[in-house]
């Protein structure tokens, strides 16, 4: 069909006679009616400041119900000199339109009523055609662009404006104009063409999944690229530059929830667009996302030259500078992880240029290249040149975005810069400063190392001066914490969003916070605007005046954060990261019992010991994805499989308790019970298996439980309030959730083939692959025996889904048990929190059989013991977890 081929996004308007019987609108903001277009939109034309177009020129804009910007313009000259093939060729007009897509050729036409016209098709990167029109009559000039399912209006303005009537019994309305024969088979028939309510609608979506991007909501902006995606399927084919571009968007949230694998499943989708489209852009970030993957992976010198070919896939001219300045960042990253620092800082600085020409001095992804610069002026050892630009990217950073994780990042160069210089206190206080903002919102590190940088310096210190050693343990044992987990930050977020729907006056709070969060973008773009005009133009003091409005404005952020904080503590807390202190946990400690908070890193573990007065670190090195590979080859030689029992890998087992256990033990006599919180990978280690001697030929394995008792908690918050929650509110009886049926709903479900991002991937697919738990209901039986026999209640087989649970909780049990497969995001398909799996139910969405951790956390639980046996894959977040009374 063609509108599938051309229409994606063409607003034009639908015409009546209305507009011949009236004059033009005179008066800037008046507008007549021009009727309804081909899609049935109702549209107007209204005359609008002639901007740049100069005070000789009249200017009107389309606008149609269903979309909120003008949908086509007109511009009016009296009398202009310039010939059609420059206006449509190599004015600031058409040069503009053709940055934001592509062009074709332009095509000339003589009509019926002597209106010289030309006629140049266009595509727009996000999908959508316009069309672009110039027409003269004497030394008038009338130039349009417009969307084809406004065709008929465009021609009816352009014959009123010349002072043209359509001749009676002429050409059908719409395609005297359009009688060029490109635009009639463009036209074809309305029939599947989008509407404006359609690309309206398709434009909101697209402009909220960058907005959660930029605020660093990468769950929601996953989902909401998910509806674009379908939208963009829709409306412009499963082919189309603008899917393309959507994917790799969508990849790049995905990357940032740490779901390697399925960003590059998603690179991999758009690939045959991209190699079909030949748009410099679209190669250009398709090579970006592999040099970027690599990276991810620690495999720099192999990023280096897909960087490259990014590089050279770019030109020096207006529409693609920032993505040059992009390709340059990739391959000065790459750089860095090979150790050229000299390249580092040319490739940086090159990216600076051409992003600082795109988006101004102020600009992010500017301030982004000057800091990567600081950074290869330090692997050089050049202070006295990474001062100056370093202090240069504070301040843009603190006036722009106010004390926020772009500021926090510079914070991060400024302490290995102090590090560099030999000047630890410098550097402890810039770490200080990087931890004060990590702790209170959800921190995105693009200087990595971050966390591990502060504490490689609290532990310096520590070991540099023994008085300061206990305190400098505290303050290390609380930056740990700050240690990124999106898994948990995504189960809170949920929860938090949960809470803000449901109360009115948090949504209120919340709506303010957003609208001084829309101001304040206004002000970055108005200033970026500024800062990028010509010497001459620029003004410093409207520079000056935008920058102290833009700083007022970030101070009225945080005092409406801190309100927000005092009103709702609860939803603050949520969404707050702050760390749980050395003290509060000694406090709680029984004399025979430690805690040991393992935060994993890519260098490697962090181990942390708190027992009685005492407290002890010790770091572990792991290459990259070492940890992932131990921990997995461990749990293979646990896990029966087709029955069969493989060896037991006692080596393996007692390597990791050396590595990460021993050097925190080693000679506590009078540590009998241990409570672990592990992090990253080692939540999937049981720490039961371990061994804490060498396996001997003839002896028993000297298994860490010999010696110790273990319970395993999500994180040191949680430990914390288990300790303090009072008895819980059960009413008695006991509850179990087992054997579920997976493959219920099964039946006519999509798979992934090959495509595990795809948008109608449903997750009853992969449940409806789980090997069944029938041993489960007799587990359930029996622990209802022993706990319970006169009041339970089993949830077994379908009825072991996710709608009967919560009614089940509703008569709040005091015992709980989930015998089921617990599941990691890493086993997931596109999903970043861990889940258990229960039974799906066929029609309902929510009912896929995955019950995830954000569902947990909001379940009426209130339970004096929770019990979750988690079966064949690793175990969840919640999922091998010993709860205690208060747990809910």
């Amino acid at each position: 069909m063609l509108w599938r081929r051309f229409a994606p996004g063409i607003f034009l308007f639908g015409m009546n006679a209305c507009l011949l019987a009236q004059e033009l609108p005179r008066e800037i903001g008046a507008e007549v009616t021009l009727g309804k277009n081909l899609t049935g939109d109702d549209c107007v034309l209204r005359r609008v400041q002639p901007g740049g177009w100069g005070e000789q020129a009249a200017r009107y804009a389309f606008h149609c119900e269903g979309w909120n910007q003008p949908s086509g313009n007109l511009v009016v000259y009296p009398k202009h000199a310039r010939d059609l093939a420059w206006w449509l060729g190599e004015s600031p007009w058409a040069r503009g339109i053709e940055e934001s897509g592509s062009c074709e050729v332009a095509r000339a036409d003589q009509t019926a009523h002597g209106l010289e016209a030309s006629l140049r098709p266009c595509q727009h990167r996000q999908g959508w055609r316009r069309i672009l029109l110039a027409a003269k009559a004497g030394e008038a000039r009338y130039l349009a662009d417009f969307l084809p399912n406004n065709a008929p209006l465009v021609e009816r303005v352009l014959l009123g404006a010349s002072g043209r009537a359509p001749q009676p019994g002429g050409a059908p309305q719409g395609r005297r104009l359009a009688s060029l024969r490109a635009l009639e088979e463009m036209l074809g028939t309305p029939e599947g063409m989008p509407s404006l309510r359609d690309l309206g609608q398709y434009l909101q979506y697209r402009e909220l999944a960058q907005e959660q991007q930029r605020a660093r909501h990468y769950r929601q902006a996953e989902l909401t690229w998910q509806s674009v995606v379908r939208m963009q399927e829709r409306l412009f084919g499963p082919a189309s530059a603008a899917l393309a571009a959507s994917l790799q968007e969508m990849a790049h949230t995905v990357r940032n929830q740490r779901r390697l694998d399925d960003a590059m499943a998603l690179v991999r989708r758009a690939e045959p667009i991209v190699a079909t489209a030949r748009d410099p852009i679209l190669t250009a970030h398709q090579l970006i996302h592999k040099a970027y993957d690599l990276q991810s992976r620690r495999r720099h010198a192999e990023s280096l030259p897909v960087a490259e070919q990014a590089v050279n896939a770019l030109w020096d001219e207006p529409r693609l500078r920032f993505y040059l300045g992009e390709a340059y960042f990739a391959k000065s990253v790459a750089l860095h992880g090979m150790g050229d620092f000299a390249g580092v800082e040319q490739a940086a600085r090159m990216s600076m240029s051409y992003m600082q020409r795109s988006e101004g001095p102020y600009g992010v992804w500017t301030n982004r290249a000057r800091l990567q610069a600081v950074r290869g002026l330090i692997g050089q050892r050049k202070f006295a040149a990474a001062r100056p630009l370093l202090g240069e990217a504070l301040d843009i950073a603190e006036t722009t975005y106010g004390r926020s994780i772009w500021w926090a990042n510079a914070k991060i160069i400024e302490g290995a810069l102090a590090r560099a210089e030999g000047n630890s206190a410098q550097a402890l206080d810039a770490y200080r400063a990087y931890a004060e903002v990590a702790a209170r919102e959800q921190f995105a590190c693009y200087f990595a190392p971050c966390a591990p940088a502060q504490l490689d310096a609290l532990i310096a210190a520590a070991t540099a001066d023994l008085d300061a050693a206990p305190k400098l343990f505290a303050e290390s044992f609380a930056a740990a914490q700050l240690v990124e987990s999106p898994v948990l930050a995504t189960a809170l977020n949920r929860l938090a969003a949960r809470l803000a729907a449901d109360d009115p006056a948090i949504g209120a709070a919340l709506r303010q916070q957003q609208d001084l969060q829309e101001s304040q973008n206004r002000l970055r773009a108005e200033l970026g605007a500024e800062s990028r005009k010509g010497e001459k133009q620029r003004s410093a003091e409207r520079e000056a005046k935008l920058a102290a409005e833009l700083a007022q404005l970030n101070q009225s952020g945080r005092d409406q954060e801190l309100l927000i904080q005092d009103r709702f503590p609860r939803y603050a807390q949520m969404l707050s990261r702050r760390p749980v202190s050395a003290e509060q946990v000694m406090a709680r400690l029984a004399p025979d019992e430690g805690l040991i908070y393992l935060a994993s890193t890519p260098q490697g573990v962090y181990g942390f010991l708190v027992h009685g007065i005492w407290g002890r670190i010790h770091f572990a090195p792991f290459d990259y994805g070492e940890l992932k590979r131990t921990v997995t080859r461990l749990r293979a030689s646990i896990e029966a499989k087709d029955g069969v029992v493989p060896v037991f890998d006692a080596r393996l087992a007692h390597d990791l308790y050396r590595r990460l256990f021993k050097p925190l033990i080693d000679g506590q006599r009078n540590l009998r019970r241990l409570v672990i919180v592990p992090t990253g990978s080692l939540m999937s280690l049981p720490p039961e298996v371990l061994l804490s001697a060498a396996p001997k030929p003839g002896e028993k394995p000297a298994w860490l439980l010999r010696d110790h008792t273990v319970s395993v908690l999500p994180s040191v918050g949680a430990f914390l309030k288990l300790r303090e929650a009072g008895r819980a509110r059960g009413s008695g009886g006991f509850l179990a959730v087992a054997a579920p049926s997976f493959g219920a709903a099964a039946q006519g479900i999509k798979r992934a083939a090959g495509d595990p991002c795809g948008t109608d991937f449903d997750a009853r697919s992969l449940v409806a692959d789980l090997a069944p738990l029938p041993e489960t209901a007799d587990e359930a039986r029996a622990l209802a025996a022993a706990w319970s026999p006169q009041r339970n209640r089993l949830l077994l087989g379908e009825a072991a889904n996710k709608a009967a649970l919560r009614q089940a909780l509703s008569e709040k049990p005091a015992i709980v048990a989930f015998a089921t497969h617990g599941l990691l995001p890493e086993e997931l398909v596109c999903e970043n929190e861990p889940a258990l799996a229960v039974s799906p139910r066929p029609g309902e969405s929510a009912e896929d059989g995955l019950l995830r951790a954000g569902e947990i956390i909001g379940l009426p639980l209130d339970a004096e013991l929770v019990i979750l046996s988690a079966r064949n894959r690793a175990p969840l977040l919640l999922g091998r977890f010993h709860f205690g009374r208060g747990s809910g």
